[in-house]
């Protein structure tokens, strides 16, 4: 069976490598909102005899999300995806040429099956991965990415050049030996997975946020023993604004503007009257873009000798007195306005009891 690693940690060492490189660009050049692409949840798998590889969809897995999947088989033979998913990479390690590993990726449907199933003639070992991340570009979720294909103890995925700012860069490998037990992944890298079976293949993933566009540099995980691998980097892009629609913050107070694809919500209205959501405050305005000041309402003379007076009721009408204030006065003299009873007290919020004067 499989050996997997979870975690996060930093990897130390880089050594030569024999490589030739791919590169594929996909995305489109402009600025994009600032919203951060997150990490959701892996799901793995591996197989002994590689027919079909069943991976498990990640748990929460929502409209719109990123799918990336990565497996990576002992054999060359082909690797058949499952429909409805894009080839980011397909080929063969660095070495003789007869591992091969594939990178493809999905935008999660409205539904999708609780199982991927990947499938090949190679009846060799084989292990897979699905990433599941969130805050991408549904549209365009994948800027640029490249492949590289080497033998070494360091799969080096390469430099892409990224072309929107606030991308997260992903790396993925898979090799013909086990990812390094302890310490498996490159510096300033999160690790998502390492996983192997038998010793004889094995793969893995980790990511970092680049906060501007341009060049990623490489990346190299660390291998249990030198052997061939193909290593991918692939920039994922954050999700951005198309219509100014898109940039409603809700608030009365800021102008929503979709720039370029970016979000620009800016201070108007200043000093006029605004609306925070909060029905127990009135008089609020606008200062420096936020609906803020404002006071409770008066509700004084809305209670009377046997009650006190009514406070806001945060789920009523704005500025509203709905709340009663509760009885007071208990067991004290008051007046029911009756002039033909007397010696009334307050009972329970009510005025009440007394006896008609004696006219005797």
């Amino acid at each position: 069976m499989g050996k997997g690693w979870y975690g996060k940690v930093r990897h130390r060492t880089h050594i030569g490598i024999c490589a030739a490189i791919s590169t594929v660009v996909i995305g489109l050049a402009s600025p994009r909102a600032s919203a951060d692409v997150v990490f959701e949840q892996v799901e793995t798998a591996t197989t002994l005899a590689f027919t079909s590889l069943d991976i498990t969809k990640p748990s929460g897995t929502v409209e719109d999300e990123l799918l990336i999947a990565i497996v990576a088989s002992e054999k060359n033979n082909a690797i058949i995806s499952p429909a409805g998913w894009t080839v980011i990479d397909d080929g063969v390690d660095g070495d003789k040429g007869n591992a091969r590993t594939t990178v493809v990726y999905k935008v999660a449907g409205p539904s999708e099956p609780a199982v991927f199933t990947f499938t090949s003639s190679a009846a060799k070992k084989a292990v897979g991965a699905i990433l599941r991340y969130s805050g991408n570009d549904p549209t365009t979720p994948i800027d640029v990415s490249a492949a590289v294909a080497g033998s070494s103890i360091n799969p080096t995925a390469p430099s892409v050049t990224t072309t929107i700012d606030g991308a997260l860069i992903l790396r993925l490998f898979g090799a013909k030996k086990a990812p390094d037990g302890t310490n498996p992944f490159p510096p300033g890298t999160v690790g998502r997975f390492a996983i192997e079976v038998a010793g004889k293949v094995g793969g893995g993933a980790a990511d970092a946020a680049q906060a501007s566009a341009g060049a990623s540099g490489t990346a190299a995980f660390l291998l249990a023993a030198s052997g061939g691998w193909r290593a991918v980097t692939v920039a994922i892009v954050p999700g951005g604004c198309s219509i100014d629609a898109d940039c409603d913050d809700g608030n009365g107070c800021t102008s929503d503007i979709c720039n370029a694809g970016t979000c620009e919500n800016n201070s108007i209205n200043e000093g006029l009257a605004c609306d925070d959501g909060d029905a127990c405050l009135v008089g609020e305005t606008c200062q420096t873009g936020i609906c803020t000041g404002g006071t409770t309402p008066d509700c004084s003379g809305t209670g009377d000798q046997c009650n006190a007076d009514n406070t806001c009721d945060p789920a009523g009408a704005e500025g509203n007195c709905d709340t009663p204030g509760g009885a007071i006065n208990e067991g004290l003299a008051c007046d029911d306005l009756d002039a033909c009873n007397i010696g009334e007290t307050c009972q329970t919020g009510l005025c009440t009891g007394g006896a008609p004067p004696d006219c005797s």
